[in-house]
């Protein structure tokens, strides 16, 4: 998939996550313009150029990088969940600028999915991680938070809000909600 999850932005936009794409998709939600921005990188695994200096995010391989895509507490700004990424990507809706924040860590297959909680941080559903991802907006700062049953692949995949305040998050291969 090129993209993977939508989210209003400010200006009436509405911004897809990159999934397997080289740049962010905006979408203008009165007359449906689109327009690309922001190099990620390139989707061909043999080509050499580094135009970015995020080693990660141009490493010559986007596949997978970011997998669903939330709003902080101002709605200006966009964060994405990393899949295969190791960081968390950040889309300023106002300016159209992109940046990053670090300590995702390594490996693939990470989180699908992310969600703002009735506290204003944001979470991110664990596909093969064994936590749930949590990021606060207000300091950039990331935190995990162990999860009953966070053994195993293909665990959940989606998290939502619900009207109790508590976080839902669809079971992919997983035998439960979590």
């Amino acid at each position: 998939a090129k993209w993977s999850g939508i989210c209003a932005g400010l200006g009436g936009w509405l911004f897809c996550a990159p999934h397997d794409a080289c740049a962010v998709l905006a979408v203008s939600d009165g007359n449906r313009e689109l327009k690309l921005f922001g190099d990620l990188g390139s989707n061909n695994s043999n080509n050499n150029s580094n135009s970015n200096n995020n080693d990660d995010v141009n490493n010559n391989n986007t596949s997978g990088k970011w997998f669903g895509i939330a709003a902080g507490n101002c709605g200006r700004l966009l964060y994405c969940a990393p899949y295969n990424a190791q960081q968390v990507l950040v889309i300023d809706s106002s300016t159209l600028e992109l940046s990053f924040v670090e300590g995702a860590g390594e490996g693939t297959r990470k989180w699908s999915g992310i969600a703002r909680g009735p506290d204003g941080l944001l979470f991110c559903a664990p596909y093969d991680a064994d936590e749930v991802l949590v990021i606060d907006p207000r300091s950039d700062s990331l935190a995990l938070i162990p999860c009953v049953g966070g053994a195993g692949k293909a665990k959940w995949s989606g998290i939502a809000l619900a009207a109790d305040g508590q976080l839902y998050c669809a079971p992919a291969c997983a035998k439960t909600v979590l």
